[in-house]
């Protein structure tokens, strides 16, 4: 393969993982010379910036990663609202677990109360002996 094909595989491979719609590695991966050359179909590490022939395409690389690095507005409050909704979840659930442990505490403090009122009931009813019963 010429070195202009080359070129033109990795350059193919970082617009493809500049737009988060990678082929071979997964979505969302960061841009970095490794990842460009193994969306590439290469190895890690065929992508250096000591080689002159790849100086345009470590360049483009700097740039992306650079890019990357500052997310864009839309970026920030897209990771805003998730944040936002994150941590209303979060205290949410806060709230429903303390709501259950509160229940808990009332069940078993319940169950205990029911358990001295059965004793209290057992002493005070009288025995009746089913057998002695006479039909009228």
């Amino acid at each position: 393969m010429s070195n202009s094909s080359v070129n033109q595989e990795y350059f193919a491979a970082l617009n493809r993982l500049i737009t988060r719609k990678t082929v071979i590695l997964s979505k969302g991966t960061k841009v970095n010379r490794n990842n460009v050359a193994l969306e590439a179909g290469r190895k890690i590490g065929s992508v250096r910036k000591g080689k002159p022939e790849q100086a345009e395409l470590n360049l483009a690389i700097d740039d992306a990663m650079k890019k990357q690095k500052n997310p864009t507005i839309e970026e920030k409050v897209r990771t805003d609202k998730w944040k936002s909704k994150y941590e209303e979840k979060e205290a949410n659930y806060e709230a429903v677990l303390g709501r259950e442990l509160m229940l808990i505490k009332m069940c078993r403090k319940l169950g205990i109360e029911n358990e001295k009122l059965k004793k209290d009931i057992e002493g005070k009813l009288p025995y009746v002996n089913i057998t002695d019963y006479k039909k009228p």
